[in-house]
């Protein structure tokens, strides 16, 4: 009987969406584990903080793509779902146009307004005009990745998650080893990011014609429709604004810590931060397919069953994770940043990797909220958690102890997660699912037991 289930197990579609999405997220980490040793010694510290500054604006470029990638996934999904084609072409050359054109106008503003936004919010140095050549080439090289999420979008709307794999694999690869190839020769950022440039956009130029080449349902130009738009816009606002909490609740705790604590605990605290949200990344990657496949069946065809195994499946992946990493990260990450260095980080490191459980299992409810067009329940939860955050970091920053302040973490996400599931409670059956509960819980336990534990004795 069990010999059966894993053959079902390793013949099943969903196994295999899972893998493909997990190793497109896994190219990330493992660029961030090949280039960041490379990046410090060629750079050194004071070029490879300008690095750090310019990547971050990553995150406030992907703010121009109004939540495309998700709301392409959505739509399209939708639409096959309901066989109109026709909808797939307006919609896709839509989207297309808007994104090219808000695309053009955010570059026009950065190189008109960004040495006076620089001027004002650095002080003149050295850095500062490395940092002023660079965002002429950094902007739309940014500008061209929302492009490429909104493929990715579009491969998954189609769910072609192997397509979205080979692409962003292919793609991710030759631009990395592009860019540790130009620091390990030239060690200049300005080279750096011109040459990202370059290749990014003979890149798009032709995955757009292998898109229309794979699904001649598309159009680029030809079938704009100012009803798609409307459409578009309203649901990508929210897309939008859940997207904009997200990035505060990831990225202003860092500025909290530097203000309360020196520079160098924010180093070792920003480490752990990242390998916590990396982790995440690739864990919830694995269920990343659900969302087009609720989206193309809607809610008539939701399944209970389905949603509690999957919600089963991605704690335990979680909970094995967390135990593996605690027992066993001490030799890879020792490896990685140095003995003395993770002895400075390890604390920080351990204690997030105990959250990432209870944070899963927020994972699956998500999607299915995603498609189900929810997308203002999603972002008041954000919304929530960004508020929960921020207060308990607020009262426990009284106590001096960062260690004690991750504990903001843990309350948020439980919360959150109760939140989330309950919401799925009502969406199934209007009342409490036992089952869904009962992983709900053993999530809030499991965390808490081993954030305690490494609390204590780390």
């Amino acid at each position: 009987m069990t010999r059966n289930k894993i053959k079902k197990l390793i013949a099943s579609k969903s196994l295999a969406k899972s893998l493909f999405t997990i190793s497109e997220s896994g190219t990330n980490l493992l660029f961030i584990i090949i280039s960041l040793p490379i990046f410090l010694k060629n750079l050194g510290p004071g070029k490879y903080g300008i690095y750090v500054l310019v990547q971050s604006l990553l995150y406030f470029a992907a703010i121009f793509n109004l939540g495309g990638n998700f709301t392409i996934t959505k739509y399209i999904s939708s639409y096959r779902g309901k066989k109109q084609i026709g909808k797939i072409k307006e919609f896709s050359s839509t989207i297309f146009v808007f994104q090219l054109v808000l695309s053009l106008l955010v570059l026009c503003l950065t190189l008109l307004l960004s040495d006076y936004i620089i001027s004002s919010l650095i002080k003149p140095t050295a850095n500062t005009i490395i940092f002023k050549n660079i965002i002429v080439y950094a902007i739309p090289f940014f500008l061209i990745e929302n492009f490429e999420k909104n493929f990715n979008g579009l491969h998954k709307g189609f769910e072609r998650f192997d397509r979205a794999l080979i692409i962003s694999t292919v793609s991710k690869i030759i631009r990395f080893s592009i860019q540790i190839i130009v620091i390990l020769i030239t060690k200049d950022l300005v080279c750096l990011y011109t040459y990202s440039l370059i290749f990014s956009f003979f890149f798009f130029v032709f995955h757009c014609f292998l898109n229309k080449y794979w699904y001649p349902e598309i159009s680029f130009f030809l079938n704009v429709k100012w009803k798609i738009f409307k459409d578009f816009i309203t649901f990508s606002f929210w897309v939008w604004l859940n997207d904009l909490f997200v990035l505060i609740s990831t990225q202003l705790d860092k500025w909290i810590v530097a203000v309360l604590y020196d520079l160098k605990v924010v180093t070792y605290y920003s480490i752990a931060v990242n390998i916590f949200y990396q982790l995440h990344m690739l864990i919830s990657s694995s269920a990343s397919w659900l969302f087009p496949k609720v989206s193309f069946e809607g809610r008539g065809k939701l399944n209970p069953t389905s949603y509690i195994k999957s919600s089963k499946s991605i704690l335990m992946l979680s909970s094995l994770s967390t135990l593996s990493i605690l027992l066993l990260g001490d030799f890879f990450f020792s490896l990685w940043l140095g003995y003395e260095e993770y002895n400075k980080a390890k604390k920080y490191i351990t204690l997030f990797v105990s959250i990432l459980p209870i944070l899963a299992t927020i994972t699956i409810p998500y999607y299915y909220l995603l498609g189900l067009g929810k997308i203002k329940t999603v972002f008041l939860f954000s919304f929530i958690n960004s508020i929960v955050l921020y207060v308990s970091f607020y009262f426990l920053s009284t106590y001096e102890s960062l260690h004690l302040i991750i504990l903001s973490f843990l309350i948020t996400y439980a919360i959150s997660t109760v939140l989330y599931n309950r919401k799925m409670d009502l969406i199934f059956y209007n009342k409490i699912i036992p089952q869904n509960h009962f992983v709900t819980i053993l999530a809030i336990l499991i965390s808490s037991i081993l954030f305690i534990y490494v609390f204590k004795y780390t």
